[in-house]
This record gives structure tokens, C-alpha cells and sequence, in this order.
């Protein structure tokens, strides 16, 4: 027997040891904002909301989406495009005039920073007002020192939502007070948000929780506290994970927010969309929209995991190859990394290669590209990679010389192959425990903190 095929054979044991399958019942995928498919498929949602989202950032992977296109009125939540677009086109040292004009324009008791006509202050100082306190007259100052006029920054807003793939938002002011011609929905908003938080001082601004704007030629210093109550240390809605926000309101029981959390590996984005906040009289009680947002982040946190797939050492196949000595052993390109939920189902997990014909003709190349394999999760796409040739091979006739080793010894390169495989199946064999180790203290970890949050929720 050929030496190739003895390799061959012990190669196979690893392939009888982790079985993949080659069949998935679907190709729908839940990577990005714009996939057709959530992770957590049809789980149904019990807030108030009309519309939500959950989406890990790091893996890129739509975790739960409610009406994600139903369209809506986005209130001041479109202010993190404003601020987008002025971070990128402004320049935040300088010194505004604040025109009476520009006041009018947003009309009274709309929430306000208190600006004055005639008062001096810096597009940054505006820029705070906006992204801490939802200040309606700082945005609309700030969106025509940018762009000259209001209307020619919300085309840049349009233009900008456009270009992002937003095919169902249409702005019509800067600031987000009532139109009903404007609309855009929890899918579009995040996309934005997730562009947004591509820009380092855009991530600054959302963070930010107090900040004292310096006084000015007409107003005393302005101490700004966030409206984004799951970051003040103060309140009862308070989230430790919680990175970053901006609430909303379209009356004063519509309530939405968008925020980020973080823990351990997992980066969360979250969409709350027209919560409907719980009153006694005409008094507030409880701000929904915090509290499905925390949620939201305990259902990603608790119940979802990132967790290594494939490895670049771990083989995964045999191909035959066209009028070549012998078949070629493939394997992933790249480690592959995908949001499960923490106790998945092994028999859910679904590998999937497509050869390509065309690469698979001797002689051939170590490190060629063969194919692409998909990895699904109770048949939904949760991680692709290209597959590649692990050595080389000849075509049919050619003599294959077997060189020394460094002793001098023939079939130094077999050996060497042979101690390879080795060290594969010993690193597949304590990964696979490591693995199981692994998601059993997540386990405890995540039934722990959440039974914790638990108890002080109900102390609440």
C-alpha cells in the first residue's frame, strides 16, 4: 500500500470521529442587519415595542428582530445621523452664532439646551447639547452651520441613509420633532447606528453621561446629564453592561432607545422602537423602554455565546483530484467564530462544502483554493470560509521522490507528515473536551447572573 494512502486512512479516523454534514435544508443567513433571518428564529417577543432589534457586533449575527421593517416615526433617534454627519463634514472648534431664525424654526416646547439668539458657542458644545440632553435647538443650529440651511443638511442625511442600504427611511427634518412624512424603521436605524459606531468620536459622544458646557457671551455654564437613564449610576434602571445610548420620545408614554452593551466577548447593539412606558394618572411610572432593553441584552448575554467553530489546523475532508496520484486533504482557510446559543444542539450544526471543479486538477498546489464551506445552525447561516489544499499533489505518472530527512534518513517528509497528523488528532482531542469544559462554565456563569439580576430587579 502506498504510503499516501496509509495517510490518507488515518486521516479519515478524524473525519469518523467529528462526522459533518453535507445537506442543509436552507440558506438563509443572519449575518449583518440586513440578513432575511434571525439566530433566535421565531421566538416571540412580550415586550411593548413595535419594533425591535438584537445584533452582535462582533460576529455580525441578527440576533432577534420584531417588525423590523415596519415603518415608523424614528423621533430623535435620527439625531445619530445628524451627529454622524457633522463629526465627519464640521469642524467641532468652531464658534456658532446662534440665529433667532434658527430658534423659531423649532418651535416652543420642544426640548431645548436654552440657547439664545446671538449667543456664541462651539459646534462641539452643540454636539454635546445634542447627543446627552436630545437639545431640539442645538441640532437645528448645528445642521445649518454644517450644511447653510436645514433642508440641505437633511438631503445629506437622505443621501447619506441611501447609501447605507436604508431603503425605507425618508427624513424631513433634523432633529426628529413630529412629521408624517417622515419615516424609517429599527432595521434602518441600526444600520445607521452600526455606521455611526464605525467613527471613534462618534463612540465618545455616545458614551458620554455628564459634561459642562463652558459659559458662553449669553448663558451661565450648562451642566447636561443623560437622558439614557440605563447609564446613570443613579437610577433605577441602571445596566453595568450598558456602553453607550440615545433615547427618545415620541409623546410621553412612546418610548424608544438605541444603545450597545458589553460583555465578556460579545458586543450587542440594541433597537427599542415605541415602547409604551406604564402610567398612573398622568404620571410615569416606568419607562418601558429601558427595561426591554436590558432584556433584550440578558435574552443575547444569558442565552448566546461566541464560540470557535473551525480552526485553520483542523482538517476537514478528502477531495479526489482530476488526473492526480492520489485525493487531497482540505481544510478551512481562516478560524472560524459564530454566535451560538450556549446550549446548542450538536445535531443542529450543519457543515456544508462546495468543491470547485475547476481548482481540483493536478498538479496541485498546497495552499490552492478548492471550494467554500458554509456552517449552519438549525439551517441557518451562521459562518463561511474558503477550503484549501493541505499539501500538494501530482499528476498520475510523476515520480514522487521521498528526500532525506536532516539524518539522512528516507522518508524524513513522511514522518514528518505522520508526527502532523498526530499532533492534529491530539489537538481535536483536547479541544473537544476544552470545548465541552468551556460551555459548561458558561453555563453556570450566565444561570448565575441571571438569576442574580434576578433578585435585584425584584429588590427594585
Amino acid at each position: 500500500m502506498k504510503k499516501t494512502s496509509i495517510i490518507l486512512l488515518i486521516l479519515l479516523l478524524v473525519f469518523q470521529i467529528y462526522p459533518v454534514s453535507v445537506q442543509a435544508s436552507a440558506t438563509g443567513g443572519c449575518h449583518t442587519l440586513q440578513a432575511d433571518r434571525a439566530l433566535a428564529g421565531n421566538e416571540r417577543y412580550t415586550g411593548s415595542a413595535k419594533a425591535v432589534i438584537l445584533y452582535e457586533m462582533n460576529t455580525q449575527t441578527l440576533v432577534y428582530a420584531h417588525n423590523p421593517d415596519e415603518a415608523i416615526n424614528p423621533t430623535g433617534l435620527i439625531k445619530l445621523l445628524s451627529a454622524l454627519i457633522v463629526l465627519e463634514e464640521g469642524n467641532l472648534d468652531d464658534v456658532v452664532t446662534v440665529k433667532r431664525s434658527t430658534l423659531n424654526s423649532v418651535g416652543v416646547g420642544a426640548v431645548s439646551a436654552g440657547l439664545k439668539a446671538g449667543e456664541e458657542i462651539t459646534l462641539r458644545d452643540l454636539l454635546y447639547c445634542v447627543m446627552v440632553s436630545s437639545a431640539n435647538d442645538a441640532a437645528a443650529v448645528m445642521a445649518e452651520h454644517v450644511a447653510g440651511t436645514q433642508a440641505d443638511f437633511v438631503a445629506k442625511m437622505n443621501t447619506r441613509a441611501a447609501t447605507a442600504g436604508c431603503v425605507n427611511t425618508h427624513f424631513t427634518n433634523v432633529h426628529g420633532l413630529k412629521d408624517d412624512r417622515q419615516r424609517s424603521t429599527a432595521r434602518d436605524l441600526a444600520i445607521l447606528t452600526e455606521l455611526a459606531l464605525q467613527n471613534e468620536q462618534f463612540r465618545e459622544f455616545f458614551a458620554v453621561t455628564q459634561y459642562t458646557v463652558p459659559a458662553t457671551n449669553m448663558s451661565a455654564a450648562r451642566n447636561l446629564t443623560t437622558t439614557n437613564y440605563l447609564m446613570d449610576t443613579s437610577s433605577k434602571y441602571y445596566d453595568e453592561r450598558v456602553t453607550g445610548g440615545k433615547p427618545a420620545a415620541a409623546t410621553t408614554t412612546d418610548r424608544s432607545i438605541i444603545c450597545t452593551a458589553q460583555s465578556g466577548e460579545a458586543s450587542y447593539l440594541c433597537v427599542v422602537i415605541s415602547a409604551k412606558a406604564r402610567t398612573s394618572g398622568s404620571m410615569v411610572t416606568r419607562y418601558t423602554n429601558f427595561d426591554e432593553a436590558s432584556k433584550l441584552f440578558d435574552f443575547g448575554f444569558d442565552g448566546f455565546a461566541v464560540q470557535q467553530v473551525l480552526g485553520t489546523q483542523q482538517p476537514f475532508d478528502l477531495y479526489p483530484v482530476s488526473e492526480g496520484e492520489n485525493r487531497v486533504v482540505v481544510g478551512p482557510d481562516a478560524e472560524v467564530f459564530a454566535l451560538l446559543p450556549i446550549e446548542f444542539e450538536a445535531s443542529k450544526l450543519q457543515l456544508v462544502d462546495t468543491p470547485d471543479g475547476q481548482a481540483l486538477r493536478a498538479p496541485l498546489a498546497e495552499g490552492t483554493t478548492v471550494g467554500t464551506l458554509a456552517i449552519y445552525y438549525d439551517s441557518i447561516l451562521i459562518g463561511q470560509t474558503n477550503l484549501l489544499a493541505r499539501h500538494d499533489v501530482a499528476a498520475q505518472g510523476t515520480t514522487i521522490q521521498i528526500p532525506d530527512d536532516a539524518n539522512g534518513n528516507r522518508g524524513g517528509s513522511f514522518l514528518r507528515l505522520i508526527k502532523w497528523v498526530g499532533i492534529v488528532l491530539l489537538i481535536v482531542g483536547v479541544s473537544a473536551v476544552a470545548v465541552l469544559i468551556i460551555v459548561r462554565r458558561i453555563n453556570v456563569t450566565r444561570r448565575r447572573k441571571a438569576a442574580r439580576r434576578t433578585r435585584q430587579r425584584r429588590e427594585v
